[in-house]
């Protein structure tokens, strides 16, 4: 990605063993594009469900994610 220009490394002056990755300007883009098609895709997969079909999947995901829970 540094070779892409995407990020860049910067100095971490807490550790002068670690650098900071840095997403550049072209990053940020392609990032913010990134976003942008996700948000396209989930919206059209989500439009033909209804609002109690979504809040019904919802909370059996939530359940779901609860029950695998190593305390649970």
């Amino acid at each position: 990605m540094a070779s892409d220009g995407l990020v860049e490394f910067a100095e971490n002056p807490g550790d002068d063993l670690a650098m900071h990755l840095l997403l550049t300007k072209a990053g940020r883009a392609a990032y913010h594009d990134v976003l942008e098609r996700e948000w396209q895709w989930t919206n059209a997969i989500a439009e033909d469900f209804d609002a109690e079909q979504i809040t019904c999947a919802v909370a059996l995901l939530e359940t779901i994610a609860q029950k695998m829970q190593p305390d649970s």
